[in-house]
């Protein structure tokens, strides 16, 4: 079940974000395409020196806790590492950041040439998804029945084929500004979020069982991003509310650097050998695991990450108005 959080999240990114900002930014532009440059600016101030700080951790690590053979580096520079191809070993979380970067870069394109030809940013957006999710879908599906690759290295960590995972939170959250009956949302949620842990009891069968599937590999894909969606308008259209701001606003803060440090915080605590011989040690390593992971990422962002987020502001503000991190 594990690896269809990846899609769960991002959903909730691009639920969280777009459309609030790339809608708002192309609805407040000059023109069509004016939007665009200023937009890209502040997206890649947020996240490429946090992923180029990274990188260069893991190019030191692949010489002792993370060993792995260094692939050529300009393919990370450029997030095309996995484009149409499998990922290679080193650095291997970064299949995820390529997806979104590479969609950060061509969504705003097709939404100003849409816009171009007389569309609204709303509409341009909705068929900038729905496009996105049908061509990538569609490649999926012929490089399936064309090369039956692996579910996982195959299918799932390349770029042009999971492009959709993303449209599918802004299809919802355009679902969630246009339609306001709440009993109808929340009956959907909870249907969507029932087969999201339906696809994740199947991605904890045998991987033999999941590359002998045509069926599982062409569908679970998408039925994981719906599913995550599901999650989300389930918590959007709940009547219960706490006050939890504290926490989440720390952890949105902090997700992009907890995802880049999790696993170098695994390979330490593997590489000091830490025991785990029965359930309450695992319990304690689990939460070392956990402790650690979001202590290194409280730090990066508090003396690396911040800073620069307060210069993008300062230099690249949006009508003198200071928004939250792309």
């Amino acid at each position: 079940m594990g690896q269809h959080l990846t899609e769960m999240v991002g959903c909730c990114t691009q639920f969280l974000r777009p459309p609030g900002i790339i809608l708002r930014s192309a609805e407040e532009s000059r023109s069509a395409a004016s939007w665009v440059p200023l937009f890209w600016t502040r997206r890649w101030l947020r996240t490429l020196p946090n992923y180029l700080l990274f990188l260069i951790i893991n190019i030191a690590l692949a010489h002792s806790i993370r060993p792995a053979e260094l692939p050529n580096i300009f393919y990370y520079l450029t997030f095309t590492q996995s484009l149409a191809w499998q990922h290679p070993p080193f650095f291997g979380e970064a299949w995820s950041l390529a997806v979104e970067e590479i969609f950060y870069l061509l969504s705003p394109l097709l939404i100003a040439v849409f816009m171009y030809f007389g569309a609204t940013a709303e509409k341009a957006m909705l068929r900038t998804a729905v496009l996105v999710i049908l061509a990538s879908t569609s490649l999926r599906l012929l490089a399936l029945f064309l090369n039956n690759p692996t579910m996982d290295e195959g299918l799932r960590k390349i770029t042009f084929f999971r492009l959709d995972s993303i449209m599918f939170g802004v299809l919802a959250a355009l679902l969630m500004k246009r339609y306001k009956e709440q009993a109808a949302v929340f009956r959907l949620a909870v249907g969507l979020s029932v087969l999201f842990l339906a696809c994740g009891y199947v991605a904890s069968w045998p991987d033999n069982s999941l590359n002998e599937s045509y069926a599982i590999r062409s569908s679970i894909f998408t039925m994981a991003s719906l599913g995550g969606v599901g999650f989300i308008l389930l918590g959007m259209a709940s009547k219960t509310r706490w006050d939890i701001s504290f926490v989440t606003e720390r952890i949105s803060r902090w997700s992009y650097s907890a995802y880049l440090a999790n696993l170098p915080v695994l390979m330490l605590l593997m590489k000091f050998k830490v025991p785990a011989t029965d359930g309450l040690s695992c319990i304690a390593l689990f939460l070392a695991f956990i402790f650690l992971t979001f202590l290194v990422s409280a730090l990066v962002y508090k003396f690396f990450e911040a800073k620069i987020l307060r210069l993008r502001d300062k230099k690249f503000s949006e009508n003198s108005r200071t928004h939250v991190a792309q």
